[in-house]
């Protein structure tokens, strides 16, 4: 009698160690880790998307990881710069849901989806009246607060949690609130582009590519500026521009990366307005986070690297001796991602190896 009670006693005790760690595991997904709990991680994961599709790029060899969310479409994502006390971080990227198929399908629903990574478990799916039109930036970098550029070129913010607007629900905004300008701020065109140097210090601060007020979309002229969010990323506190756009070119997709010496350069993409395929330029700039007026300076010659580069923004390697650029497969620009890696020279640009075309590597997923 005794080991039937036992053996039923056990089998309860299972049952209950195994309810609860489910228990646990759906905590730690709907309630999100305190701030305090997560890790900045640098330099971040490189991201990219496009097609309704989204890839990581992973270790040294730049291995792609595909990943999804579930019901819907999820492009233009990133991923946050912090990882939690459950070892996951999130995604947070456009979401456009689809009903029919093929040339029957309508538009349903779409907004932001902010997703766990990697076990891909959907935390919200916040539908919006405006569509962001590139991957949003994280305000605090631990935080739940996200800043992105709507595809009409306007900053908007939202708050996941911890909102403090009268009209939040379970501590989320209700809807985009739109970035104003502050008084004195300079004034600035459509935004289609937005970058955090995550880790590089300089809170606040982001690069942003910016499109000349008043120009014709086929004159349309776009330069790379930096801007200065006030500390909640409602406002538009300052900004300036770093380069000098040529009437019907685009520059866009600017990162910033250290140099093995301490240096820092900028890397974007520049094409002319007509053309389908992009440029990879770099230049040398000063990174002084600390200069209110001037943070960011170019300081140096810029050069032209590489043609025939994807819509995608440049990240530079951990080593500081490479950038990492996205080619369309076998000229296809709506085919998985091709990574290729490009050899920096030294930073005085004293060799004539950096002709165009040359240095480039290619690096084949390790799967």
């Amino acid at each position: 009698m005794m080991d039937g009670w036992t053996t039923k006693l056990i089998r309860w005790l299972l049952y209950g160690s195994v309810l609860v760690l489910g228990l646990s595991f759906a905590v730690g997904h709907w309630v999100a880790p305190e701030a305090e709990w997560r890790v900045v991680l640098t330099p971040p994961t490189p991201v990219v998307s496009g097609g309704g599709s989204v890839w990581f790029v992973e270790g040294e060899r730049g291995r792609l990881v595909e990943f999804g969310a579930g019901r819907g479409w999820l492009d233009v994502a990133a991923m946050s710069p912090w990882q939690d006390g459950w070892r996951t971080r999130q995604v947070v990227g456009r979401w456009i849901e689809k009903e029919g198929v093929g040339s029957a399908r309508i538009h349903r629903a779409s907004g932001l989806a902010r997703v766990s990574y990697p076990d891909g478990f959907v935390l919200d799916r916040v539908e919006m009246s405006v569509l962001p039109g590139g991957p949003p930036c994280w305000v605090e970098a631990r935080g739940d607060v996200v800043v992105f550029c709507s595809t009409g070129g306007v900053l908007y913010r939202y708050a996941f949690s911890g909102s403090r607007h009268p009209l939040a629900v379970g501590g989320r905004d209700p809807e985009p609130i739109a970035v104003v300008r502050a008084a004195g701020a300079p004034e600035v065109g459509e935004i289609h582009d937005l970058w955090r140097p995550y880790g590089m210090g300089g809170e606040g601060l982001y690069l942003a590519s910016v499109r000349r007020p008043g120009a014709r979309p086929r004159q349309a002229t776009q330069e790379i500026w930096w801007l200065r969010l006030s500390e909640d990323g409602t406002e538009l506190v300052d900004g300036g521009r770093l380069t000098e756009g040529e009437a019907g070119w685009m520059a866009r997709f600017p990162v910033l990366g250290r140099r093995p010496s301490g240096g820092v350069w900028l890397a974007y993409l520049v094409r002319e307005a007509q053309r389908p395929d992009w440029t990879l330029r770099v230049v040398p700039v000063e990174w002084e986070p600390e200069n209110q007026s001037a943070p960011i300076r170019v300081s140096g010659t810029a050069r032209d690297l590489v043609d025939g580069c994807a819509g995608s923004p440049p990240a530079f390697r951990a080593d500081g001796r490479r950038v990492q650029i996205v080619r369309p497969e076998e000229g296809r620009w709506d085919a998985r991602p091709r990574l290729e890696s490009v050899e920096l020279e030294d930073e005085e640009w004293e060799s004539s190896r950096l002709a165009r075309g040359l240095g480039v590597r290619p690096e084949l997923p390790a799967f």
